[in-house]
């Protein structure tokens, strides 16, 4: 891609032009008002652990981009990106496509936001930014639970906030 492409693309992301509008267009509106939620969080939690805001905010915007993608074309993603990872359900893969449709459709190509968005559904990641939105996704206000007090921890120390938040996850699974 030209430098030019480039520039105008990294400006158009660095401003937040138009990257709503391309991610509302693959979600249904609850999952697009999730991810503009998670975005919010991701940013905070960034913000309150000195980390960059704006790559933070993209990965919570990002983190759900291939949920509603068809089966069939996820399929050809993941035996294009991560053949190893077709054993895992179905509903985990699209974090591993996610990361990619990031890279190669919107031409976000940065490895913090791929590796984020990568691990983002099963929490594998000591990433400070991919803990920050694994937590944003459980912990995101609209599920509908009080969260407050985990999110309130994530803000003071992502790490302590992502181990307990991955105990209670686990927890939560065990009880099916």
């Amino acid at each position: 891609m030209e430098l030019f492409a480039k520039r105008v693309l990294r400006y158009i992301y660095r401003n937040r032009l138009y990257v709503k509008d391309f991610v509302a267009s693959r979600l249904t509106e609850k999952r697009y008002k999730h991810s503009l939620s998670v975005a919010k969080l991701c940013e905070e939690f960034a913000l309150n652990n000195g980390y960059d805001m704006h790559i933070a905010y993209y990965i919570g915007l990002f983190h759900d981009i291939a949920k509603y993608m068809p089966k069939d074309e996820m399929v050809k993603w993941m035996n294009s990106i991560c053949p190893e990872n077709m054993e895992y359900p179905v509903a985990v893969w699209h974090g591993f496509v996610g990361a990619a449709v990031t890279k190669d459709i919107f031409l976000i190509d940065d490895p913090i936001v791929y590796n984020a968005i990568y691990h983002h559904v099963l929490g594998t990641s000591q990433d400070p930014y991919a803990m920050m939105v694994f937590c944003a996704d459980k912990l995101d206000p609209l599920r509908g639970y009080d969260s407050s007090k985990l999110i309130e921890i994530c803000n003071k120390d992502i790490k302590k906030g992502f181990d307990l938040v991955v105990q209670q996850n686990r927890e939560y699974l065990k009880r099916g």
